[in-house]
């Protein structure tokens, strides 16, 4: 029994393994946000840890941390309490554009965070007509 747990602990110890590991629940993350792209096409998600510049430029992206990735693929409850929070955004944000194309201001710049405990953060910047 020792010498299988000294193999465990050395097999989990080994940074080659801990990197497969790490590999392995990103491409996880990456094909359960792929889904939920399909649950909220408005939006551009992305994994990200929050609002990213490399999104200036951008509209409609959010970056979605990886933790509430992870809890969503391990708890149903959490699951559909989240996704029901980024189709709210979702659906926010169309109001939002819809209602700055009604008084002629364009919406050039949106990208938003949400974090672990799926609370939303924006950037924005809007261009009157």
């Amino acid at each position: 029994m020792k010498q299988e747990t000294d193999e465990a602990t050395i097999h989990w110890n080994n940074p080659i393994t801990q990197k497969s590991a790490e590999t392995e629940k990103r491409g996880s993350n990456e094909e359960y946000l792929n889904a939920l792209q399909k649950q909220v096409p408005y939006m551009k998600l992305q994994i990200g840890y929050g609002l990213n510049t490399n999104n200036d430029g951008k509209a409609n992206v959010l970056d979605v941390s990886p933790k509430i990735l992870e809890k969503m693929q391990n708890d149903p409850k959490a699951a559909k309490e989240y996704t029901q929070r980024l189709k709210d955004i979702e659906a926010a944000t169309k109001w939002l554009d819809n209602y700055k194309k009604s008084i002629g201001h364009t919406v050039i710049v949106r990208h938003g965070y949400v974090d672990e405990n799926a609370e939303n953060d924006n950037g924005r910047r809007i261009k009157r007509a």
